[in-house]
C-alpha cells in the first residue's frame, strides 16, 4: 500500500514565492527556488536519452530594468552523460521543426561539479514585458542521476518551470503547477544604483472593504547599498488619498526583497479603482529608484465574502494509512464547523462495495497514493498536513460570496433539488468561472465497515486525542467509526457549462440548481449504501474555468435521509426576504403566473432555502 510519505518525495507540494537573493553592491540574483545557492535539488526527467529544454519565465516587476547577466544550475549527471549544453534568452518559448528556437539570444555554457554555469555575451535589459531564461541539454547516456536530470525544487509558480524534450514533451509545457516542482536554475542580475534605491510592488488585485481602513501588500526590493528599517509612503486611488510609515520587521539588506502591509483607504465608492502607490523614501531618505511607484488595480468591495477553501480527502477502508485523513477532516470539522467544507472520497483500489462512487479515473485530480488531499485542488498534500495549511487558504479574498441550500423537492418524491448562488463583489468582462454542486452524507455507519489500520500500539502522544485513540488503542481493523463528509453523487466535478456568465456587475447574482433522486444513489457495485440515519447535505463548489483550481465553496444544511421532513421549516425560524430567478440565474421583478422559477428565502437564522417551483 502506498503512502503518500513516498510519494511526495517524487511529488512535493509545499508553495513557494520567488526569491530574490540577498547580495550586496549592485549585483543579485533571482531564482523560483528556496536554495541561494542553487546547489541543493531534486532531480525531475522522463527516463530517456533526449534532448531537454528547460526554462522559466521571469517577468517580475521589481526587476524591470535590471540586466541579465547569466545562469548557474545544477546537474544530477556526470560530465561524459552530457553534452550540447547552451543558455539562451527569448521572448517567447517557440519551435521550429520540434526544435526550440531561442529569438534574443544563445551562448555555449560549461559544466563542471554537477554545475551548469554561463554568461551571456550580450547582457539583456529586463523590460515590464519579462523574458524566458532558458538552458538547453542533451542526455547522452543514462545513469543513476541522469535518468532524471533537471534541477527543481517544490514549489508551483506558475511559470516555474517549462519543459520540452525531444521524444516525451514535444511541446513546450508548464510543469510548474501540476507537478508541484519550479526550477532550481539561479539567475544572476546587475542594477545601477545609489545608497536608497528601491523598487515596489503591488500584486495584480487587491481588496478593501467600502469606507474602511485595511492593509494591502507590497514587495519591495533594496537596490541600494545600506539596509533599510523605514519606509514612507503615499498612495492614490482616484480622488481618495493617503500616507503612512512602516517600520520593517527586519532591516532589509542591500539585494534583498520583503513583502510587507501598508494601510490604505477609507475609500467611499464600491467597484474597480486604480491604486498607485510610492515608495517616497527610507530612514527618511529620498528614494532615488525610478521604479518606485507601482500601480495596480483595486476592488473596493461592498461586503467581504467569507473564503471557505474546498478539502478533497481520498481514502479507502482496506488502506491502512487512512486514518489520517478521517482524523484530520473531523478534526477540521470539530475546528471549524461549517466553515470547514471537506468531502470525502472512497476509492475502488481499497474498498469495494462500501461508500465508493466515483471510479478512480473519474477523480477531479491525479491521486498517486492514498490518503491523499488537496486544498481547492492544488498541489497533493497527505491529509494530516491540510490542518496547518488551511488557514493560509482561508486568508485569501475571494471574488464571490458562494451561497447553497438544499430540500426535498415538493413535485417528486424522492428528489432533493439542491441550488446555489453567487454574490460577486467585483465586476467582470470576460470571467470563465463555473458552479459545481455535488451531494455528500454525513453519518453513515454500518457494522460490516471496518477501516483498515497501521496505527495500533502506537504512542498517544504521537499520536494525540480522542480522534486518534479508537486507532492507537484498536487492533489492525477498526468497527463502529462513523463516516462523515462521503461524496455520494457528483456528476459536475468540473463544473457546470453555463452556470456563470462572462459579464459580471455588482447585480449579477447567478443561480444553478442540481436534483439527486435518492433511490439512484449507489455504490460502484450498483447497491444502495445510505442509511436511514445519515444526513444529506449539498456542496457547491465555484472553479476557476482556465485553472481548474477551486476558487469558493460552501456546504448547506443537513437534511434528513426521510421524505417526511419535505417542506418543513425550523421552528422559529422568520423569512426575511424572497426573491424570483428564472432557470438561467435572471432575476425576475414580478413573476409571471405559469411559469417554472426559483424562489430564494433569506432566512433569519443566516442560511438561505432555494425552491424550485411554478408560480
Amino acid at each position: 500500500m502506498n503512502s503518500i510519505f513516498n510519494i511526495r518525495r517524487i511529488l512535493p507540494s509545499i508553495v513557494l514565492v520567488a526569491a530574490l537573493l540577498p547580495s550586496y553592491g549592485a549585483e543579485t540574483e533571482f531564482t523560483y527556488g528556496p536554495n541561494p545557492a542553487g546547489t541543493e535539488y531534486l532531480g525531475y526527467g522522463f527516463g530517456k536519452k533526449e534532448h531537454y529544454d528547460v526554462a522559466i519565465h521571469l517577468a517580475d516587476p521589481t526587476l524591470t530594468g535590471c540586466t541579465i547577466v547569466g545562469i548557474r544550475v545544477g546537474i544530477p549527471a556526470e560530465n561524459s552523460w552530457i553534452s550540447d549544453i547552451t543558455a539562451w534568452l527569448s521572448s517567447d518559448l517557440k519551435l521550429e521543426n520540434k526544435l526550440n528556437v531561442p529569438d534574443i539570444t544563445s551562448v555555449e555554457a560549461s559544466m563542471a561539479d554537477r554545475m551548469i554555469t554561463a554568461t551571456f555575451s550580450e547582457p539583456y535589459v529586463l523590460t515590464d514585458e519579462g523574458v524566458y531564461v532558458g538552458y538547453s541539454f542533451t542526455v547522452d547516456e543514462l545513469g543513476d542521476y541522469s535518468t532524471s536530470p533537471v534541477a527543481v525544487t517544490e514549489g508551483d509558480a506558475a511559470g516555474g518551470l517549462y519543459l520540452h524534450s525531444s521524444r516525451t514533451r514535444l511541446k513546450w509545457t508548464d510543469e510548474s503547477t501540476t507537478s508541484g516542482f519550479v526550477s532550481a536554475m539561479v539567475i544572476t542580475l546587475q542594477t545601477e544604483s545609489g545608497d536608497y534605491d528601491v523598487s515596489v510592488a503591488l500584486p495584480a488585485d487587491s481588496y478593501i472593504l467600502k469606507n474602511e481602513k485595511e492593509n494591502v501588500a507590497i514587495t519591495l526590493v533594496n537596490y541600494g547599498k545600506v539596509p533599510l528599517n523605514t519606509v514612507d509612503y503615499t498612495w492614490t486611488d482616484g480622488d481618495d488619498n493617503g500616507g503612512g510609515t512602516v517600520t520593517l520587521p527586519s532591516p532589509l539588506q542591500p539585494g534583498a526583497r520583503a513583502t510587507l502591509p501598508i494601510e490604505i483607504g477609507p475609500c467611499a465608492k464600491v467597484g474597480t479603482h486604480t491604486l498607485s502607490v510610492t515608495a517616497e523614501s527610507f530612514n527618511g531618505q529620498p528614494n532615488g529608484d525610478p521604479r518606485k511607484t507601482s500601480t495596480a488595480k483595486l476592488y473596493v468591495m461592498p461586503f467581504r465574502p467569507v473564503n471557505r477553501p474546498l478539502v478533497e480527502e481520498y481514502t479507502g477502508l482496506r488502506c491502512g494509512y487512512c486514518p489520517r485523513g478521517y482524523v484530520a477532516m473531523e478534526q477540521m470539522t470539530e475546528d471549524f464547523g461549517d466553515r470547514f467544507v471537506g468531502i470525502a472520497y472512497h476509492t475502488q483500489t481499497y474498498e469495494s462495495n462500501a461508500m465508493e462512487t466515483i471510479a478512480n479515473s473519474g477523480f477531479p485530480v491525479d491521486v498517486l497514493g492514498f490518503p491523499y488531499a488537496t486544498i481547492n485542488r492544488g498541489n497533493g498534500l497527505d491529509p494530516s498536513e491540510v490542518p496547518p495549511l488551511w488557514n493560509d487558504f482561508a486568508s485569501i479574498t475571494v471574488p464571490a460570496e458562494l451561497n447553497v441550500g438544499i430540500e426535498w423537492s415538493e413535485n417528486n418524491p424522492g428528489v432533493l433539488v439542491a441550488t446555489a448562488s453567487l454574490d460577486f463583489v467585483r465586476e467582470y468582462s470576460d470571467a470563465d468561472f463555473s458552479m459545481a454542486i455535488g451531494l455528500a452524507a454525513d453519518g453513515l455507519k454500518n457494522d460490516q465497515w471496518k477501516q483498515s489500520n497501521y496505527f495500533s500500539g502506537e504512542s498517544s502522544e504521537q499520536y494525540p486525542g480522542d480522534l486518534w485513540a479508537p486507532f492507537i488503542n484498536g487492533g489492525s481493523r477498526v468497527g463502529g467509526l462513523t463516516f462523515n463528509d462521503v461524496v455520494v453523487k457528483f456528476d459536475n466535478l468540473h463544473g457546470i457549462p453555463g452556470s456563470v456568465p462572462a459579464e459580471i456587475s455588482l447585480d449579477t447574482h447567478p443561480v444553478c440548481s442540481v436534483e439527486f433522486n435518492i433511490n439512484e444513489i449507489v455504490n460502484l457495485a450498483g447497491n444502495p449504501f445510505l442509511t436511514p440515519e445519515c444526513k444529506l447535505r449539498a456542496v457547491a463548489l465555484l472553479i476557476d474555468n482556465a485553472t481548474g483550481a477551486v476558487v469558493n465553496s460552501r456546504k448547506s444544511g443537513a437534511v434528513d435521509n426521510d421524505l417526511s421532513s419535505v417542506g418543513e421549516l425550523e421552528e422559529d425560524v422568520a423569512i426575511l426576504s424572497t426573491e424570483w430567478f428564472d432557470l438561467t440565474g435572471n432575476r425576475i421583478q414580478v413573476p409571471a403566473h405559469g411559469t417554472p422559477l426559483i424562489r430564494v428565502d433569506r432566512l433569519s437564522n443566516g442560511n438561505v432555502r432555494y425552491t424550485k417551483t411554478m408560480r
